[in-house]
């Protein structure tokens, strides 16, 4: 069912486009947001945007708008998964983190930009990382803690928004916690399992397209 007072919507959160359908990725700041997006990126998967994800009601679905066709990744992310940053622009001068261009070009090339909103279907937020964890695991979480997270990971949520706004952006979020899949994503801390992480990921999307929750 429709929200009654959707708002457009801005969360914390990188995206990757799986076939017709968008997945977020959540989680705190130095989680692995885009080394982890990075890592679809390096396997052929689109990307929506790096940092913000904002959100757009259309009917009962939550449609993810393009962001820059750009990546923000540290010196350790980039040597294990693009390769050498010696062409690569920095975000700010003392910092060591860089921007990978993406390509809007439709080729079988990695690194690709994908320039048309796309459906949520799915919400990953990362936990920690685990030093002693050997394989990555999934697990779903209910919509009040769906909830919220999504409140500790809005964009807006420092802001003092007027009354009748947070009352929309409220019910948007708990519009988004009822209607779409949240998971919680555990993984060790080694760059090495990124792609482990990136199938575990994609395996959890099946088998939300199996049980009708998400047509891809």
């Amino acid at each position: 069912m429709p929200c009654v007072y959707a708002v457009l919507l801005c969360l914390h959160a990188n995206v990757v486009a799986v076939g017709n359908y968008a997945i977020a990725i959540v989680g705190d700041k130095g989680a692995g947001k885009s080394t982890t997006t990075a890592a679809f990126a390096k396997h052929g998967y689109s990307i929506l945007s790096d940092d913000v994800a904002v959100l757009k009601q259309k009917g009962d679905r939550f449609l993810v708008q393009p962001g820059y066709p750009r990546l923000r990744l540290w010196l350790p992310a980039i040597h294990a998964l693009y390769g050498s940053e010696q062409y690569l622009e920095r975000v700010f001068q003392p910092l060591e983190k860089r921007y990978v261009e993406l390509t809007t070009e439709n080729n079988a090339s990695a690194w690709k930009f994908h320039s048309e909103p796309l459906p949520l279907a799915a919400i990953y937020i990362l936990e920690p990382r685990q030093t002693e964890l050997i394989a990555p695991k999934i697990e779903p979480i209910s919509a009040i803690t769906g909830l919220m997270t999504l409140m500790m990971h809005r964009s807006a949520k420092f802001l003092k928004l007027e009354r009748d706004k947070q009352a929309r952006e409220l019910e948007t979020l708990n519009c988004i916690a009822d209607t779409i899949p949240i998971r919680r994503v555990y993984r060790a801390d080694d760059l090495t399992k990124l792609a482990e992480v990136c199938q575990l990921i994609l395996d959890d999307m099946q088998s939300l397209s199996q049980k009708s929750v998400v047509k891809c």
